[in-house]
């Protein structure tokens, strides 16, 4: 609740500035600060809270409904902000994304306490970020998606650097064409929302498989020789980007003990949002060098490299938790 009203405040914080025309850069640079401290604080405890709300024996849809609800909203975020900048202005779209949050709060005090399951709060002690990390290395259903999302992480999730120069510099198309692709990216990342929803599935190798797949589309994509002949590929990265995403976070969740959740999902997030610097800042050169399809290939690359660091994991570490059992059994649900 606390994250959720920070980020609330920032955001409206922002839009004020921006509806008074008095917004300066410093005044960006810090609301970008305060949401990335925020995001990293909100994401682990927003997904180890899921479990108390259902219990064991629903544990797994849930995360993996709450995986899919959050991703395909990741994805057709920038499609609403597109909508709402275009009809109602800037400075607006920072107050609906404040009254979003407002919506969160309001769900969380409606919330009936007396029915959560909580697994019990661990005391702060020395070493605990140590001890997140010896249970991660010794599960492969943990380290093995923490270091494929380190690579996909890194140079695959870089769309808001590799698509503008794409649609601008390799297809020509501009703001239009930015917007098709983006539009494109949305649709396939709820079509996959609503079938993983009803085939949830999880395990490293199924993540393997997943990665897999995420890059022929990718490969598609940047070859692609015209913005009609980029829509269908557009779409297939949308959908392939949020079965990574749906399937490597249920399965570190499910893999990972209840009192250590946590920090297995703060893990998850460093290596999902922390590469982010590094990532734009690499798809950055080489889109300067190799262009939009190049910065794309890259992201190609980076899942590529994801299958060999994920298969390399799955022969060579025998050490595994009690929950593997149940995942592999979750792969026919």
């Amino acid at each position: 609740m606390v994250t959720a009203a920070v980020l609330g405040a920032t955001s409206l914080a922002v839009g004020v500035v921006v509806l008074t025309h008095v917004v300066a850069i410093w005044q960006v640079f810090l609301a970008a600060a305060v949401f990335g401290v925020m995001t990293c604080l909100d994401n682990p405890g927003r997904m180890a809270f899921i479990p108390e709300l259902v219990g064991t024996s629903l544990i797994r849809r849930a995360i993996t409904t709450n995986s899919i609800m959050a991703n395909v909203g990741r994805a057709l975020g920038p499609v609403v902000a597109a909508a709402l900048v275009h009809f109602c202005g800037l400075g607006w779209c920072f107050v609906f994304n404040a009254a979003s949050f407002a919506l969160v709060i309001v769900a969380l005090v409606r919330l009936d306490t007396a029915t959560l399951q909580p697994a019990g709060a661990v005391k702060r002690t020395a070493g605990q970020f140590r001890q997140g990390l010896a249970v991660a290395q010794g599960d492969r259903n943990i380290i093995g998606p923490l270091v494929m999302m380190a690579f996909v992480g890194t140079l695959t999730y870089e769309f808001e650097t590799s698509l503008p120069i794409f649609a601008e510099q390799s297809l020509r198309a501009g703001v239009n064409g930015y917007s098709w692709l983006t539009a494109s990216f949305g649709v396939g990342a709820v079509v996959a929302g609503l079938i993983l929803t009803r085939w949830p599935q999880t395990g490293l190798p199924r993540l393997i498989w997943v990665a897999a797949g995420y890059a022929a589309p990718m490969t598609l994509l940047a070859v692609s020789p015209t913005l009609r002949g980029a829509i269908a590929p557009a779409c297939l990265v949308g959908a392939a980007s949020i079965a990574f995403l749906t399937t490597g976070n249920s399965t570190i969740q499910l893999a990972a003990p209840p009192r250590m959740r946590g920090r297995i999902t703060g893990l998850w997030t460093t290596a999902f949002i922390g590469s982010t610097p590094i990532g734009a800042v690499a798809i950055g050169v080489v889109a300067h060098y190799f262009s939009g399809r190049g910065a794309l290939a890259a992201g190609a690359i980076g899942c590529l490299a994801a299958v060999l660091a994920g298969t390399f994991v799955l022969r060579h570490h025998n050490t595994v938790h009690p929950l593997e059992r149940e995942i592999g059994k979750g792969a026919a649900v």
